[in-house]
C-alpha cells in the first residue's frame, strides 16, 4: 500500500534518542519494509519550537488533497497529530475525510484512535478499570472475536466470530453487483433497493451513506480489522478480493477528491425540514465547469438545500431551494412576525420573548468531555463510523461556541438587515438556533416556527 509519514521530532537530542528525527525515519523505513508498503513522501516538524505553526503537517494535508487514491499515514505517536488528544482526534478525522487512514509504526501499538482514547482517560477516575477493559478487548481482537456491532451481512456465531446471515448476504452481493456490473451510482442503487422493499438491519431505508460504508468495508473479503490489527481469513468472505479492488477503483474514479478546506457550512442545517416526508433539509454544494463560445473556461458554485430522503435515499419528491433564497425567506418571515407584533401594541414588548435554553449540567465542560470520550470509544469499538464521529464532535464544538455567545432577544430591531449582516456566521447560526424551533419547507413556501420562552 502507498504510505506517507509524518514525524514530530525533538531538537537537540542525541541522534540515537527515540524522539530524534533519525530514529523515527529508520522506524518508518523498517515498518514499510516489513509490511510491504511503499513510502511516497515524508513530512516533519520540530517539536517545541517558537513557531507554533506546523508547516510539515500543513504540507502533508496539501499532498493528500492533491493526490488520488488512499494513503496510509504513518506516525510514531498519534499525539504528534495535535497538542492534545482532542486536537489529535480532529486531525485523524481530517485524514479520514480525505480518504486515507492513520497507523502507528511503534511495535505493539494499538489503533491510533484507541491510543488517543487511552490518553483521554488516563487522568480521570476509573482509569485502571478502563485499562483492564481495553486490554481485554485487544486480546479478543487478536483472537478475531467480534467487538461491537457486526457489519451488515454477518452475525456473531457461538465462537464469537463473524458468521453469514443468509438473507443479508444476498443483499450485500446484490449491492456489489449493482455498482459494478449494472454500473449504478449510489443514489440509483438506494432508489432501486428501497423501491424493491429492501431494508437495512435496523428496518430503515437504504441511503447513500449506508451503501458507501458497505462498499468500502474490508470485512466483506474476510479481513477483520480492529485496534490496528488486520486478520485476513478470520471469517467467510462475501465477495472476492478482485471484486472489492474493482469497486474501490470505481469509487475513486466516480468520486474525484475535493478539497475539504473549501467546504462552507450552511446556516439552516438541522433547522429545516421537508413538509412532505419530515426529513431534514441538507445543504448541498454543486460545482460546474464549462466553456463559453469564445473558449473561456468558466466555473460556478451553487448551494442548495435538499430533502435528505430525496438526496440520499431517493424516497421523496424533489424539494430544493437555493440556499440564499431559503435563508432570506426565513429572515423575512421573522421580520414580518416582529413588525406585526410591534404594530399591535407599540408600548409592550414583543409577545415572542427570547428563548431560554433548558438548564445546563452543573459542569457543562465536564459533560462535553465525557461525551467526547464516549463518542471516541464508540468509534474505537466499531459502533459508529469515523464519519459519524466527525459529525458528533462538530456538534460538540457548536455547543461550546454557542455557550460563549450572548444572543439578544428576538426583536425586529435585532433581525434588521443592516445589523444582521454585520454578524459573522457563528453568531448568526447560534442566534437562529436559539430563536427557531423548526422551518417547514415546501416547493413554493415555508413555515417558520419560533421557540417559546
Amino acid at each position: 500500500m502507498r504510505a506517507i509519514a509524518y514525524l514530530l521530532y525533538e531538537l537537540g537530542v542525541a541522534p540515537d534518542a527515540p524522539s530524534s528525527q533519525a530514529v523515527q525515519e529508520q522506524q518508518v523505513s523498517n515498518f514499510c519494509r516489513q509490511q510491504e508498503h511503499s513510502l511516497n513522501a515524508l513530512f516533519t516538524d520540530p517539536a517545541g519550537g517558537q513557531d507554533t505553526t506546523l508547516a510539515g503537517l500543513d504540507s502533508m494535508f496539501r499532498y493528500l488533497r492533491e493526490q488520488d487514491g488512499e494513503f496510509l499515514v504513518l506516525v510514531s505517536d498519534p499525539l504528534h497529530l495535535g497538542g492534545t488528544p482532542q486536537t489529535a482526534v480532529d486531525t485523524l478525522l481530517r485524514v479520514d475525510a480525505l480518504g486515507s487512514r492513520v497507523a502507528c509504526i511503534a511495535d505493539g501499538s494499538p489503533d491510533p484512535l484507541l491510543s488517543l482514547l487511552n490518553s483521554l482517560t488516563t487522568s480521570s477516575p476509573g482509569t485502571e478499570r478502563r485499562q483492564r477493559i481495553i486490554q481485554g478487548m485487544q486480546a479478543r481482537a487478536l483472537r478475531g472475536e467480534v467487538l461491537g456491532r457486526p457489519p451488515y451481512g454477518y452475525g456473531v456465531g457461538k465462537d464469537a466470530r463473524l458468521e453469514e446471515v443468509p438473507q443479508e448476504v444476498q443483499v450485500v452481493r446484490q449491492i456489489f453487483h449493482l455498482y459494478t456490473d449494472e454500473n449504478m451510482g449510489l443514489r440509483a442503487m438506494a432508489r432501486h433497493l428501497n423501491e424493491s422493499g429492501s431494508l437495512t438491519r435496523a428496518g430503515r431505508s437504504w441511503s447513500v451513506v449506508s451503501l458507501r460504508d458497505i462498499l468500502r468495508n474490508r470485512a466483506y473479503i474476510g479481513t477483520y480489522h480492529r485496534f490496528g490489527l488486520s486478520l485476513p481469513g478470520s471469517h467467510p468472505p462475501l465477495v472476492s478480493s478482485e471484486l472489492f479492488r474493482r469497486v474501490q477503483d470505481l469509487m475513486r474514479s466516480r468520486s474525484p477528491r475535493r478539497s475539504s478546506g473549501d467546504a462552507q457550512p450552511f446556516l439552516l442545517s438541522g433547522l429545516a425540514y421537508c413538509a412532505q416526508c419530515g426529513s431534514r433539509m441538507i445543504g448541498v454544494t454543486r460545482r460546474q465547469i464549462w466553456r463559453r463560445m469564445s473558449g473561456q473556461r468558466m466555473r460556478g458554485t451553487y448551494r442548495y438545500y435538499q430533502c435528505h430522503a430525496r438526496a440520499n435515499q431517493s424516497l421523496c419528491s424533489y424539494h430544493t431551494w437555493r440556499a440564499a433564497d431559503l435563508e432570506e425567506s426565513v429572515l423575512e418571515q421573522i421580520r414580518s412576525r416582529m413588525q406585526s407584533e410591534q404594530q399591535q401594541d407599540k408600548e409592550q414588548q414583543p409577545s415572542i420573548p427570547r428563548y431560554t435554553p433548558p438548564p445546563a449540567f452543573p459542569a457543562p465542560e465536564e459533560s462535553q468531555r465525557r461525551r467526547f470520550i464516549r463518542y471516541v470509544k464508540q468509534a474505537t469499538n466499531g459502533t459508529i463510523t469515523l464519519r459519524r464521529l466527525h459529525a458528533l464532535l462538530e456538534g460538540l464544538k457548536e455547543e461550546r461556541s454557542s455557550a460563549d455567545m450572548d444572543i439578544p432577544p428576538i426583536t425586529a430591531d435585532a433581525i434588521d438587515a443592516s445589523r444582521w449582516n454585520a454578524l459573522d456566521f457563528a453568531a448568526r447560526r447560534v442566534a437562529l438556533q436559539q430563536w427557531l424551533e423548526r422551518i417547514i419547507v415546501r416547493d413554493d413556501e415555508i413555515e417558520v416556527h419560533l421557540r417559546k420562552g
